[in-house]
């Protein structure tokens, strides 16, 4: 299994479970705060996401994006 998909409870389809969220619930009406909130894992999410963005903010030269990637094309600067 990808590491990225690698879920706590070994017997969890980690890729799984955020395909069908993702295809089900994301951006639906369904997609609200009354939904469960698993607070734990939203502050390890915050913790990394605010380390990338720490780490990208200390480099001197700019990020790029790939050759051919998908944001490149979509939203990079021509």
């Amino acid at each position: 299994m990808s590491e990225e998909f690698k879920t706590v409870d070994p017997k969890l389809n980690g890729k799984e479970i955020s395909l069908k969220w993702g295809t089900t619930m994301y951006h639906t009406p369904q997609d609200d705060m009354n939904r469960p909130l698993n607070f734990d894992a939203a502050v390890k999410f915050t913790r990394v996401n605010l380390a990338v963005g720490y780490e990208i903010a200390q480099e001197n030269a700019r990020p790029r994006w790939n050759a051919n990637d998908f944001f490149l094309e979509k939203f990079g600067q021509k």
